[in-house]
């Protein structure tokens, strides 16, 4: 998926150079959420990526009659990354952090949700300061994975450290695994390697699935550990056709139809914790439990509840659901038309697009969903706020480029196109929002 993510943004530099830099916003942003984390997140792997892929290759075809530069080009795979002479001090300004240990007593089965919380507030504020005194280390703490690898229970936590590099089509990314003695977190594993690499769910079996892949070549491991060892079993390999175009690069076989059932795991952005708190409600739905339909209703039964927020102009608390999006806090609803307060370069001219009611969080009460179109954006929306109540107080979630063309009775986001099928949730909760995909329906009835 990070690696997609690269090809894609160097094709938007490419029409840009081309003249064409209106398709820039809507070719990146709007197939983001499939290319990263959430948004960047557990999904359906090479199968999503391919639609997009190919979704993206007939939108820039359409919007510009100049050919998309072609690269020969291969990412630099885990060998050559050890032998490049910037790379070859793999530890600098690498160190894995060591939990504190917590105090005795019995052991509780949630106690990871503190322990992991923890480890994930302290990496995140370490890279805030840095940050903030412009200091640059080579593998700043990126973003985390949560899943129970020995199936025990308990899950690890999977710290993910580095960045892309500046030609975009490299990466250096480190992982540092946690797991639970007693009540503290302890580290597992502290060298495993996470370039060009994907995780997926290993269902019913000790371990997970990791995908390691370059332009040309791609395997699925089982990872498993015993005693303190990492070990990892080769599932299946292959090697890919027609990489000289990196939007139309060979496509690997999914894990999923490698291992039936798998799907990618959550990969969560470095500031939130909720995906730890939440981690039993996102595996329920992962393992393909779409929850009871049950009556609905507006909050405080009042089905104008959410037009009165829109028509009395009433404060909401905003926060970005993407790494796009801004955390805003109290503010009101007429704010989120005022440029650039939603994300980076709205444009002043921000339009409301289409409005739909979904419980989208199995509590029995509507969610108001607002689609709304950027000045510069040429989809028909590019970003999309939820408005909730919780405690009482109005919050708002935004989503740059939300790529779902409906909205299930489940409350789950679907998009069809002529590539495929994925579906997503999201989950919130005060100040942190969420998204991950879950099983794609029509797959599972076939």
């Amino acid at each position: 998926m990070k690696k997609v993510f690269s090809c894609i943004m160097t094709a938007a530099v490419t029409v840009s150079l081309c003249g064409c830099g209106s398709v820039i916003d809507d070719t990146f942003g709007k197939f983001s959420k499939g290319l990263e984390t959430i948004r960047d997140s557990v999904n359906t792997g090479a199968d999503v990526i391919e639609n997009l892929e190919n979704e993206i290759t007939d939108e820039l075809a359409e919007k510009t009659d100049k050919p998309v530069v072609e690269s020969t080009d291969e990412p630099i795979n885990k060998t050559d990354v050890s032998a490049n002479d910037e790379n070859k001090d793999s530890t600098e300004d690498f160190e894995p952090y060591i939990a504190e240990k917590a105090e005795d007593g019995p052991v509780d089965s949630l106690a990871y949700v503190k322990a992991y919380s923890d480890i994930v507030n302290v990496q995140a504020d370490v890279r805030k300061k840095n940050e903030e005194v412009q200091k640059d280390t080579k593998y700043p703490f990126d973003s985390y994975y949560i899943y129970d690898i020995d199936k025990d229970g308990i899950p690890e936590l999977i710290l993910q450290y580095g960045e892309l590099g500046e030609d975009v089509f490299t990466e250096d990314y480190k992982g540092v695994v946690y797991t639970m003695d007693g009540n503290s977190a302890v580290i597992l594993d502290d060298d495993f390697e996470l370039s060009y690499a994907d995780l997926y769910t290993d269902p019913g079996e000790n371990g997970m699935l990791c995908y390691r892949y370059s332009a040309k070549k791609a395997t699925c491991y089982r990872v498993i550990y015993e005693n303190g060892e990492r070990m990892e079993e080769e599932l299946h390999t292959e090697e890919a056709e027609g990489t000289d175009n990196y939007l139309k690069r060979g496509r690997y076989k999914s894990p999923s139809k490698i291992v039936p059932g798998s799907y990618e795991l959550c990969h969560t952005r470095n500031c939130v914790t909720l995906p730890i708190r939440k981690y039993d409600s996102i595996m329920k739905h992962i393992d393909g439990n779409r929850g009871d339909l049950i009556e609905l209703s507006f909050p405080d039964n009042d089905e104008n509840y959410y037009e009165n927020i829109i028509s009395e102009n009433k404060e909401i608390y905003l926060y970005g659901a993407d790494k796009y999006m801004h955390n805003k806090g109290l503010i009101h609803y007429e704010d989120i038309f005022n440029k650039d307060v939603l994300r980076d370069n709205t444009g002043n001219e921000i339009k409301f697009v289409e409005k739909k009611y979904a419980d989208l969080n199995e509590d029995g009460v509507y969610e108001c969903i607002i689609y709304l179109r950027g000045e510069y954006a040429s989809g028909n929306s590019d970003m999309r706020v939820i408005m909730t109540v919780e405690d009482g107080e109005n919050y708002a979630y935004s989503s740059f480029y939300p790529p779902e063309t409906d909205i299930t009775e489940y409350g789950e986001f679907e998009n069809h196109s002529r590539y495929g099928s994925s579906y997503y949730r999201i989950i919130f909760d005060k100040e942190e929002a969420e998204e991950y995909y879950v099983p794609v329906w029509e797959n599972q009835a076939s």
